[in-house]
């Protein structure tokens, strides 16, 4: 484990034998888990052995035990995977995101006082890529002498001044190499050991300095050789980038010293400037007078180009206006001091940049003296951050609608239940055929009304997957019919190729109502906008044991870039308070979550189809699916305790029906007293009620009357709170969800007898 053995070496062999050294306690840890938990063991990404090519392997391990017949672990079998690949694409992706996080803070310093937010940036950055340091520094050379900036276990910054004659920061920055001591308390070979002890307070093993422009930086650890050939590369990616901003912080100390010089002398001042990564140029009469190279490699303009150019041919034409408003202010005598435009270099490409501006005296005459530093980099990440701030408060609006509609939707359950229910019951009693139909008119409202709840919720992200076998091209015309009206309006054709046996797939209905409403909503609008109609066609088929649903328009399609990001939070075409961009990520959340797949085909200019992938239900499934509705036989005794009277009494009354001998209680008080005088062979509970409530009471039958635990259903229309879904899942108990009907009763009562759970006299 962690080592690498040949085939004959391994054999006859305790496997702890080959344990990694170092790691002994983490492989026995994950054997005893599997061999005597019995429980598998998983890990991905860990480092092992190395690749023929030397660099370091990351594999995939997993541990599964052996079970003998009678079910006891006698064994283990261990696999592992080489994903050595895929943990350098996770980790260069990580590796951008940490050495922009360093760019940030190095783009804002601005002096040595802004040092411990580029080091707090440097450990953060560490901390992601998941280098094994214990503690890292950045120590800075001038003159003689040595400054160590570093954080005091992790938090208190402080700074340290040493001789720098000697030190291994000498070594490394003179002579601009990496110096690696890998065990100092096995090679001390610069007698350093005591002191790193002393500053860091530990037992400090191995030491490592890389150079940048005005220093090192330099981490350490308390293991031997801690550090891998990629730990030290990111070490030299953030020297880089440190580099640029010392070498920015030590430019524009020198422009400010040397600036004041300027009238003494132009060409000192020349050759000041010529050097600098600072951009400055000298205008007159609007016209460029003189640049040094910094706005050569800047701007990609030539010194002979550049020069006897009018200063508003650099500038965007977004920034026009306001350039020429701030010039006719410096006229007037007004110091405008700084502010970022964009301007455009020669290969066309616009930048960034902040503008320093002063007045000065240019061959006896007035001028302005610009100096310009390019801001694109920090540009772009302030503009990724307001993105992000704004994507933040996109899902904090979300979240407070979802909490919402989960509120309003909870308070619907109860009467939706008592309408349903009452309109069941009726119409089995009445042989009226005109009050029936008169009545099933009522029973198909609340019942769409139900099913507009049960939209709400799962909006709400807080309704929990239920999923059954369901007849696939139902489905899809159920979500044709809610989307009729829209598609009519908008002139949407829909052409039907389905399968042509019924194809059953295993899910939740109201989730898999939400997946193709979007995709038919999406496709209806990109149809509409770009020909004011268009044809929808919606195929089925049967691949292996999945089943197929593709969603096609005739749109503008699009193009590969929109393709790869189309899934993804918040990503939109749409522009601003057309969409969130959350439609297809939810959409592909989903589908994912039953088991199957979604993607998309398009090029543009013909349109897009989107596939979406189900597993196929199990025959057991399709079976209770077609299972049709049926009184369960016996005579029982149900108790029903509930705060609502409507609900108590359709249950009664229905119950009552069908010969079912039904008592009821308002709550849980109540419930205990009829509980006293006999037993009960099913017992229906609501869970939020005043007094004592559903949970309370449950808990007093688990102390008292523990046979009766078997017999409960809970009642609920408040499955949006997660509490609740938590009770419920750790009761083990059923539970019937408000709105429900006639036939939803009947069915707990079958899968309770089924189970044995309810059994009453016959």
């Amino acid at each position: 484990v962690g080592r690498e053995i040949d085939y004959e070496d391994r054999v006859g062999h305790n496997v702890r034998e080959f344990f990694e050294e170092g790691r002994e306690e983490f492989w026995k840890s994950a054997f005893d888990q599997v061999l005597k938990e019995g429980k598998p063991f998983e890990v991905w990404g860990i480092p092992e052995g190395r690749r023929p090519d030397g660099s370091t392997r990351y594999v995939h391990r997993r541990i599964l035990p052996i079970r003998s017949p009678d079910g006891s672990v006698v064994g283990a079998i261990n696999t592992w995977e080489d994903v050595t690949d895929q943990v350098a694409r996770e980790r260069n992706g990580r590796l951008r995101e940490a050495v922009d996080m360093v760019r940030e803070a190095v783009l804002e310093m601005r002096g040595p006082q802004d040092v411990d937010k580029v080091l707090d940036s440097i450990y953060r950055g560490l901390r992601v890529l998941g280098v094994p340091f214990s503690h890292a520094s950045v120590q800075v050379i001038e003159g003689n002498e040595l400054t160590a900036y570093y954080l005091l276990e992790g938090q208190k910054f402080s700074v340290h001044h040493l001789p720098l004659n000697g030190t291994p920061a000498e070594e490394a920055w003179r002579e601009n190499k990496v110096v690696y001591r890998r065990d100092i308390e096995v090679n001390d070979v610069y007698k350093e050991r005591e002191l790193i002890k002393r500053a860091w307070k530990e037992d400090i093993r191995s030491v490592l300095d890389v150079p940048f422009s005005h220093g090192t930086i330099a981490m350490n650890s308390t293991l031997p050789d801690a550090f891998s050939d990629e730990d030290i590369a990111i070490l030299r990616r953030f020297a880089d980038v440190i580099s640029v901003g010392f070498t920015r912080l030590e430019d524009l100390r020198k422009l400010e010293h040397k600036v004041r010089e300027l009238a003494e002398t132009e060409e000192r001042y020349r050759s000041l400037v010529e050097g600098l990564l600072v951009g400055i140029c000298i205008i007159q009469d609007g016209t460029i007078k003189f640049v040094n190279r910094a706005v050569e490699e800047l701007t990609k303009y030539s010194r002979d180009e550049a020069i006897g150019m009018n200063i508003l041919d650099f500038i965007s034409p977004k920034d026009l206006n306001m350039v020429r408003e701030r010039m006719l202010r410096r006229e007037k005598g007004e110091d405008v001091l700084s502010y970022p435009l964009r301007y455009i270099r020669k290969d066309g490409e616009e930048r960034w940049a902040e503008i320093y501006a002063s007045r000065i005296s240019y061959e006896g005459r007035p001028a302005i003296l610009v100096n310009f530093i390019d801001i694109t980099e920090r540009r772009r990440l302030e503009e990724e951050r307001e993105r992000l701030r704004e994507r933040l408060m996109q899902s904090e609006k979300l979240a407070s609608i979802g909490q919402l509609v989960a509120g309003v939707a909870h308070e619907l359950n109860n009467p939706l239940t008592v309408v349903t229910g009452y309109a069941e019951l009726a119409v089995r009693r009445t042989q009226d055929e005109a009050l029936r139909s008169q009545l099933r008119q009522i029973l198909e409202s609340a019942q769409r009304a139900a099913s507009i709840v049960q939209n709400l919720l799962s909006f709400a992200r807080k309704r929990p997957l239920e999923k059954r076998a369901l007849n696939l091209r139902k489905l899809l015309e159920k979500v044709v019919e809610l989307r009729a009206y829209e598609l009519r309006t908008s002139n949407i054709e829909v052409v039907r190729k389905y399968y042509k046996k019924p194809i059953f797939v295993s899910g939740d209905p109201i989730q898999l109502q939400q997946v193709f409403i979007n995709l038919i909503a999406n496709a209806e609008q990109a149809m509409y906008s770009a020909h004011g109609g268009g044809r929808l066609t919606l195929r089925t088929e049967v691949k292996d044991d999945q089943a197929l649903v593709h969603v096609q328009d005739d749109g503008p399609g699009m193009p590969k870039e929109v393709q790869r990001r189309i899934f993804e939070p918040f990503f939109t075409t749409k522009g601003v308070g057309e969409g969130t961009g959350l439609g297809l990520s939810v959409a592909y959340g989903i589908v994912r979550e039953h088991g199957g797949d979604i993607w998309v085909e398009s090029e543009p200019g013909k349109g897009a189809t989107f596939t979406v992938s189900l597993p196929l239900a199990e025959p057991e499934e399709v079976r209770e699916e077609e299972r049709t509705e049926a009184v369960p036989e016996g005579r029982l005794k149900v108790l029903v305790v509930d705060d609502e009277p409507g609900i108590r009494g359709f249950i009664r009354e229905y119950f009552s029906f069908v010969g079912y001998e039904v008592h009821e209680a308002g709550e849980g008080e109540e419930a205990l007293k009829l509980l006293r005088k006999g037993d009960y062979d099913v017992i229906f509970s609501d869970i939020k009620m005043p007094g004592m409530d559903g949970k309370e009471f449950f808990a007093w039958v688990k102390e008292h009357r523990p046979e009766l635990i078997p017999k409960i259903v809970f009642i609920t229309g408040d499955v949006a709170r997660s509490d609740t879904q938590d009770f419920i899942r750790t009761s083990g108990v059923m539970c019937l969800n408000k709105p429900f009907g006639i036939g939803d009763l009947n069915e707990i009562l079958r899968k309770l007898k089924q189970e044995g759970r309810a059994s009453g006299p016959p």
